[in-house]
């Protein structure tokens, strides 16, 4: 039984003021129907969330994005590759199991699964309004 399932079936969610425990399950999904991302809240307080990512599919067609947050990134398992925009310019960088990124709210990326990819993620409170969309330009 994979970590995953066992949480699964261990856990409810529930939320108790600020605090969530978890799991709780999301999926991030494209128009077309496909899904790019699973992710498992495994604990929230006050902002602080502590994620499991599963990078499933490319997420080209979404552009380059940031977040609302700041964020860090710690490999698990398999490997993507995320190409950063930084002025006029690119950067490109692997994941890999064991490798740790920190990305700031206003990071422009994009992330390709090779060919997928786990990874926990710790995300900061947001620094953006919460009405505030993240935003999405053509690559």
């Amino acid at each position: 039984m994979s970590v995953r399932q066992y949480l699964k079936d261990a856990w409810e969610c529930f939320e108790v003021g600020d605090i969530l425990m978890g799991p709780k399950f999301r999926a991030i999904k494209l128009e077309d129907g496909r899904t790019v991302l699973t992710e498992t809240i495994l604990f929230g307080f006050m902002g602080f969330k502590v994620i499991l990512h599963d990078i499933v599919d490319n997420d080209v067609e979404l552009s380059y994005h940031n977040h609302r947050g700041p964020f860090l990134t710690i490999g698990i398992s398999g490997e993507y590759v995320e190409r950063l925009r930084i002025g006029g310019g690119f950067e490109t960088n692997t994941m890999k199991p064991g490798r740790i990124f920190f990305r700031k709210a206003d990071q422009l990326h994009r992330v390709t699964p090779k060919p997928w990819c786990t990874t926990l993620c710790i995300k900061f409170p947001r620094s953006r309004k919460t009405n505030e969309r993240s935003v999405r330009i053509p690559y």
